[in-house]
């Protein structure tokens, strides 16, 4: 938080603003999926990895039909917001799950799909999958330049930016606001668009 600039009232809201907490369970992992195993007691379906909307998220395909079940990774009407996410490791470097989630919808690309199944929403047909990617590449790219326009007078933190895309709902959503801003700064520093210094223990975007 103090490396985006996160205004101090609002730290608290970053690790203690979810109840939902209470509900997770405590149960310890027995075994693993991973790209390409077949799921458990269902013959055909095969795990396709598709971090993005969060680092373990998975998506199941079936190859003698091509049907997909995608959760949260490709929806009909909106783009799932790319979650943060600590490091895998502790003092490792830090997910960027936008890079991830763009390259996990080009994944979608090699497979011959007849329908996706979403978590949200209707389903997408199969001759639609293309389509619809390009279309949210194309959105997520014209968001970033909007995000990129925000720079040109002077350096910016990551929650100054938050604060100018988000004006009205940063205060409340301060976890996926920020997460959706740190994705639009992160594909804007791997395009190459921007980049970055760090003043006061602060990292400061500015237009490359």
């Amino acid at each position: 938080a103090k490396k985006f600039g996160v205004a101090e009232e609002l730290k608290n809201k970053l690790t203690h603003n979810r109840d939902e907490i209470r509900f997770l369970s405590e149960r310890k992992l027995h075994g693993y999926l991973a790209e390409g195993d077949e799921l458990p007691g269902l013959p055909g379906w095969k795990v396709i990895e598709t971090p993005g909307h969060a680092q373990s998220h998975l998506s199941f395909y079936r190859e003698s039909d091509g049907v997909m079940i995608a959760g949260d990774h490709l929806l009909a009407k909106i783009s799932p917001n790319p979650l943060m996410e600590p490091p895998l490791l502790p003092g490792g470097m830090r997910p960027r799950p936008l890079l991830q989630y763009n390259a996990s919808l080009q994944k979608l690309l090699d497979f011959p799909i007849s329908t996706v199944y979403s978590g949200h929403g209707s389903e997408v047909a199969g001759d639609e999958v293309a389509d619809l990617i390009q279309y949210r590449f194309d959105r997520q790219h014209n968001r970033a330049m909007q995000v990129k326009s925000m720079l040109q007078d002077k350096p910016l933190s990551v929650f100054e930016v938050c604060q100018q895309l988000f004006p009205k709902v940063y205060l409340q959503e301060v976890g996926l606001t920020l997460s959706e801003t740190v994705g639009q700064l992160d594909y804007l520093e791997d395009l190459g668009e921007v980049q970055t210094e760090i003043q006061s223990g602060v990292i400061l975007y500015s237009i490359a």
